[in-house]
């Protein structure tokens, strides 16, 4: 089932809100690494295997699973709440559901990224790093293209 012109655009529009919104949260986490680049005493780092350093690390390492798991969830719970609507409207709220679950997504991993950035600056650990690289990293590969988020709309619509 493709999509029709209309239904498309709808998606698009949506498309178009949705990317901004990855790209403030990237460039949030990278200004903020910056900054904490910047004011850290470079001299002072370690990479020792502290405790402040491996709570951060854990805990980021846990949101970055979840920012994988969490937003399925939520798309699939939502997505069951359609069912009774014209297939327009189905698009419109399915692309919702869409930026819904990305958002959920970034924010896990910003969180990741954000909480190592601050046991970096504060504990003067390197280790913390390792976490905000994957975050980023996983930021960037998410970023929504358009053949994946029609693909999934449609993949939704069929059931």
């Amino acid at each position: 089932m493709h999509l029709s012109q209309q239904q498309t655009e709808i998606v698009r529009s949506n498309l178009n809100m949705l990317r901004i919104v990855c790209f403030a949260l990237i460039t949030g986490v990278v200004i903020f690494l910056l900054l904490s680049s910047v004011l850290v005493d470079w001299q002072n780092l370690s990479m020792a295997m502290d405790t402040l350093p491996m709570v951060g690390m854990a805990v980021g390492f846990i949101c970055i699973v979840q920012a994988f798991i969490v937003p399925g969830i939520i798309a699939s719970s939502s997505a069951n709440s359609i069912a009774l609507t014209s297939e327009d409207e189905r698009v419109r709220k399915l692309s919702s559901i869409f930026q819904t679950k990305t958002i959920v997504g970034y924010a896990l991993l910003e969180g990741a990224a954000f909480i190592n950035i601050i046991f970096f600056f504060v504990a003067k650990n390197l280790l913390p790093l390792s976490i905000v690289a994957v975050a980023l990293a996983a930021m960037v590969v998410m970023i929504p293209r358009e053949d994946s988020v029609l693909s999934w709309i449609e993949s939704r619509l069929k059931s």
